[in-house]
């Protein structure tokens, strides 16, 4: 199987230098210097204990996509772009997997002619350190669930053990743990400006982390026993990953927009339309947003 992902950010780097191990596969990033810095350097991925180096084949984003599947990386706010850009460049029979916090682009996927449509939600902790290096924080599991198509297309990432895949089969209880486990996570370390695990370790944090759970949880309506296997993954998550600075924090290190609007702002739309208050999160929202305007 030929792989491609686009984007080269953390998880960008990430998946394919994992997946470089198992598969030819190939980097599509929009600079042509960190294009150039990964020809001659490859990938070099930090782990707690050791590092590794990679060199999958890169190339522009500007080039021909024409590998058996696409894993698409680039953040929320340039998906939008992006989605214009498959329909033209690629073909509906190639399988498609987006791998995008929240829940924003959902309603979006209609108008893609793809028939084999692929949502996933990635629990590992990365930090990207340079154009060619990126930290692996916290190893995790990628779940991947069918929007459109046959689930068993993908049965080559989910033997992979290095960096484990695993198959989901209803994408809206999925993406819906994971938006609430994002809503939770990103504001919280984002304003509070600390690493995952501090969530769990500090009482005062585990405290709001709880509260803000439940609000989330009850707007997004999830049943009594998605809500305890939600708690029980964003426990296990900020554990995993906890010498993670959140992508929500490290975009405001960075001074770089976040994605607030499909994680936080799409839970306020929930609530508005169930006529439901969310204090927790309308607070945090606006706190994001403000810290974002400290940069424009």
């Amino acid at each position: 199987m030929k792989v491609g992902i686009i984007g080269g950010g953390a998880l960008g780097l990430l998946f394919s230098a994992y997946l470089n191990k198992s598969f030819e596969t190939t980097l599509y990033t929009r600079r042509l210097d960190q294009k150039k810095l990964i020809k001659q350097e490859g990938i070099i991925v930090d782990t707690k204990d050791s590092m590794f180096n990679s060199f999958p084949y890169v190339k522009n984003t500007d080039d021909t996509w024409d590998d058996d599947c696409l894993i698409i990386a680039v953040k929320q706010p340039a998906l939008k772009n992006m989605l214009k850009e498959l329909n033209n460049k690629t073909a509906k029979e190639q399988a498609i997997i987006f791998i995008q916090n929240g829940m924003g682009h959902i309603e979006d996927l209609s108008g893609l002619h793809h028939h084999n449509l692929y949502l996933g939600v990635v629990e590992h902790g990365a930090r990207k350190k340079s154009d060619a290096r990126v930290s692996h924080n916290g190893p995790g599991r990628t779940r991947i669930a069918s929007y459109k198509g046959d689930l068993s297309l993908l049965a080559p990432f989910f033997e992979v053990n290095t960096f484990p895949f695993l198959p989901e089969y209803d994408w809206r209880n999925m993406l819906t743990r994971k938006l609430i486990i994002n809503a939770v996570i990103n504001p919280l370390t984002g304003i509070y400006n600390v690493q995952n695990g501090e969530l769990v370790r500090d009482p005062h944090y585990r405290l709001i982390m709880g509260q803000l759970f439940e609000e989330t949880a009850n707007i997004l309506m999830l049943a009594a026993r998605e809500k305890e296997k939600g708690w029980r993954e964003l426990l296990e998550i900020c554990k995993n990953t906890e010498e993670n600075r959140s992508s929500m924090l490290q975009d405001l290190d960075a001074g770089r927009c976040t994605e607030i609007e499909a994680i936080s702002g799409y839970v306020l739309r929930e609530a508005a339309r169930l006529k439901r208050r969310a204090p927790l999160t309308l607070f945090l929202y606006h706190s994001i947003l403000a810290a974002e305007n400290r940069f424009k």
